[in-house]
Formats: C-alpha cells, structure tokens, sequence
C-alpha cells in the first residue's frame, strides 16, 4: 500500500502522510489533555512515530533510548512509578526533534 515505505522510512512519507500523523499527535495530546494533570499520570511521549518501540527492556536501557529533558525512558518510569518525582514530558512534534535510529 501507500503507507509501506513511510512506515520504514519517514524521510519516504508524503506531506499527507505526515500530516495524518501530525493530526493524530494532535488528536492524542487533546485526549490526554482531559485527563487532567495529576502527579499520578506519569507520561514520556516522543516524536518517534513507531508503535510498540518501547515494548522492550532493550530498547529501554539501550544507548538510543527515548530521552526527553536528558532523562532516559529507564529512569523517568522508574522514579514516576516509585513516586521519587513526577514525570510528564511531552516531546515536539516531529522533526524538530533529532530521531534515534531506533525509531526507524
């Protein structure tokens, strides 16, 4: 389909694929918008636009793991979870952000 080689290469995306992207960020930053911003909700989300990058303990303490303010995805869970300081970042949007090649 169309999406095939945008969704192994951004570089490859059209600008409407990109902005379908770009109004989903937007879709799911409202969303999360109304649920209001208690210290228990703890969130790290990049401008990495691949799906279940994070899902393993590789990609968490690897070298190109998903930093946002400095602090590795490992380390801001870990101190959210453990209630030793919130943790709610929110990344800019895509590219003014330099991807990880694990993004790709």
């Amino acid at each position: 389909g169309t999406w095939s080689s945008c969704k192994v290469d951004i570089k490859t995306c059209s600008s409407t694929q990109l902005q379908t992207m770009q109004g989903f960020r937007v879709q799911f930053l409202n969303a999360l918008a109304e649920l209001g911003n208690s210290s228990s909700r703890g969130m790290l989300i990049d401008s990495c636009y691949t799906h279940c990058r994070t899902e393993y303990q590789e990609a968490w303490l690897s070298a190109d793991s998903p930093v946002l303010d400095k602090t590795p995805i490992a380390k801001a869970v870990g101190d959210w979870y453990y209630d030793r300081s919130p943790f709610q970042k929110i990344d800019c949007p895509y590219p003014c952000n330099p991807l990880p090649e694990s993004c790709f």
